[in-house]
């Protein structure tokens, strides 16, 4: 029979020997942790294959007023911070725009909505590419306009100023804070406003009248006008932000031109509404090009340039992937890559390869 003291001495050793047991484990797991990680460095698993689960995707309708041609006739000079191209990632979400609401009933609710903003008068339907486009005038105010398509539910209400230029003398705009307030009341007091429009950015640019047309302004002191651009908020996947890019990068698609005018019916010079429903939940996973692919194509002529710049000459600055928000219906929310050089020059190239266009 064991005595206390043998009993003692054995019940050490099984405790010491216990924690060295947990304290091997710990220290086993750690360097596996780390052998793990330096692994999956070197030998990175492949990316998940792209779902491709809508098919072959409809080309992008970059612009009613498509200038895509004229990105060959610039030369262009890369300058970006490290001298070289971005990494995209391998697969990028497709994200599905449900099609506007039936026709049926659309010219009735479209009376409606244009009573609610003053225009109470018939409407005069517009001949051209949108089959569905009305237009009305204020029978109070004929300088007060409103263009609106009953399909899509777009709209441009706007007030011919050119006609009026003794408005800008009143120059009682309010605070910057004020002037973005305003723009999201208009388009709420309608109920046009959503949670990607709420939760977007506002940008405020500062307008100065030269002749009939709006140059850019130094500041509010010196603007005749002011715009607010409402944007939808970004898209994150996983760690990565992509803005929601839009093919007048300084008009915005949602917008709102304020003149200083006291008179309500003076004060708004343009409203434009061209919004439709980005189903975010539904979405499918298609291949990215490279950034090397996406600069020759734009040195081919097959990228859209948004924005142009005074000089032929443009420094590829900033080079990145956004999402295209067009100005007309379209099915999906499509990838492009967004060349900048920062201050003028925008252009968009599309982002998936053209193979998985629809012909």
């Amino acid at each position: 029979m064991a005595t206390l003291t043998e009993t003692a001495y054995y019940t050490r050793k099984g405790v010491k020997i216990t924690i060295g047991l947990i304290i091997g484990i710990i220290v086993l797991r750690f360097i596996l942790g780390i052998a793990g990680q330096i692994w999956l460095a070197l030998f990175p698993p492949p990316p998940p294959p792209a779902t491709m689960a809508f098919g072959l995707l409809p080309k992008l309708n970059f612009s009613k007023t498509d200038i895509s041609s004229t990105s060959a006739k610039f030369t262009y000079t890369l300058e970006t911070v490290d001298g070289g191209l971005p990494k995209f990632p391998f697969t990028l979400k497709v994200y599905f725009i449900p099609k506007p609401a039936s026709s049926f009933g659309g010219f009735d609710k479209m009376k409606a909505q244009a009573v609610r903003m003053g225009f109470t008068s018939d409407p005069q339907k517009i001949t051209g590419n949108e089959a569905d486009k009305w237009d009305f005038t204020d029978p109070l105010i004929p300088l007060r306009h409103l263009e609106y398509n009953a399909t899509t539910g777009f709209f441009r209400l706007y007030y011919d100023y050119r006609f009026d230029l003794n408005l800008f003398a009143d120059k009682s705009f309010g605070s910057e804070q004020k002037i973005i307030s305003d723009a999201l009341g208009f388009f709420d007091k309608f109920g046009l406003t959503s949670r990607d429009l709420l939760t977007g950015r506002q940008e405020v640019s500062y307008l100065k009248l030269d002749t009939t047309n709006f140059i850019s302004a130094s500041s509010l002191f010196n603007a005749d006008a002011v715009r607010v651009n409402l944007l939808r908020s970004d898209i994150i996947d996983g760690k990565t932000t992509y803005p929601i890019v839009s093919p007048f990068p300084k008009e915005g698609l949602v917008s709102i031109l304020f003149s200083g005018n006291s008179d309500e019916n003076k004060k708004i010079l343009e409203a434009k509404f061209y919004y439709l429903n980005i189903d975010y939940e539904n979405f499918a996973t298609y291949p990215l090009i490279s950034a090397a692919t996406a600069l020759e194509m734009l040195k081919n002529g097959q990228g859209y340039v948004a924005s142009v710049p005074t000089t032929k000459s443009v420094s590829i600055r900033n080079i990145y992937i956004g999402y295209y928000d067009a100005d007309t219906v379209q099915s999906y929310l499509q990838p492009v890559v967004v060349f900048s050089d920062g201050k003028d020059f925008k252009a968009y190239v599309p982002a998936i390869p053209a193979s998985l266009f629809q012909p």
